[in-house]
């Protein structure tokens, strides 16, 4: 039936709606029927492999960029840790006390330094 309305409304000039309709799924028909044939099988083969290649890569960027973001929040809490170990280590509590911390330390320090030799 398809093919008698098309056939018809190209014939006989009629174009009401219907007619109008079929006439341009028609041609989008072979417009997409001529756009599969430009290119290769093979050549579409590469494009896939590229595509999926590409998606990969692009994942394994995206990761890589949270990593990255991850330890550089990594490292400024670090430097506020130490900035704080500093503070505490230079305070005067610390040396009040009989031991202070910053003592045992470098003893500890020391004494891993030592097990290594």
């Amino acid at each position: 039936m398809k093919e008698n309305i098309t056939s018809n409304a190209f014939e006989h000039g009629v174009d009401n709606e219907e007619m109008k309709r079929e006439r341009m799924k028609y041609y989008s028909e072979v417009y997409w029927s001529r756009m599969s044939k430009i290119i290769s099988e093979k050549t579409f083969n590469v494009w896939k492999a590229l595509d999926k290649g590409l998606t990969n890569y692009h994942d394994l960027l995206f990761e890589r960029k949270k990593l990255a973001d991850e330890v550089k929040g990594m490292y400024e809490k670090n430097k506020e840790l130490k900035k704080l170990l500093t503070q505490y280590m230079e305070s005067d509590d610390n040396k009040a006390l009989h031991i202070p911390p910053y003592q045992t330390l470098k003893r500890v320090d020391l004494n891993f330094a030592l097990s290594d030799i």
